[in-house]
């Protein structure tokens, strides 16, 4: 078990290097960076989303719903992937995880 580890390891590495990667010239710092980043720019999106529509009806989510396609979409375009099925996966991921915190944001 321990060498089909080691060899699905390689394997991964492998295909990883010799991927036409966007994120492959990134440092680790840099790579890290630009993930807090979008992350604070998205939760700003979120706060300043949720002053501009109304919170009680799901109208809110209307721009987050948007910019995750978009984002979506230039991710898997820029990795040389389906872009389509890289919008649908962003956005309904994003989705979800919004609606889980806007249900719990509801309880309090």
């Amino acid at each position: 078990m321990a060498e089909d580890t080691i060899s699905e390891q390689q394997k991964w590495q492998e295909e990883w290097q010799g991927a036409d990667n966007a994120a492959l010239g990134l440092t680790p710092k840099t790579y890290a960076i630009i993930i807090c980043t979008g992350y604070v720019a998205g939760l700003l999106l979120v706060l300043l989303n949720a002053y501009i529509w109304p919170v009680k009806n799901l109208s809110f989510l209307i721009v987050p719903v948007f910019i995750l396609g978009l984002a979506g979409f230039l991710k898997y375009k820029i990795a040389n992937q389906n872009p389509v099925a890289g919008m649908l996966t962003v956005c309904i991921s994003g989705m979800i995880a919004a609606l889980a915190n806007w249900l719990v944001a509801g309880l309090f």
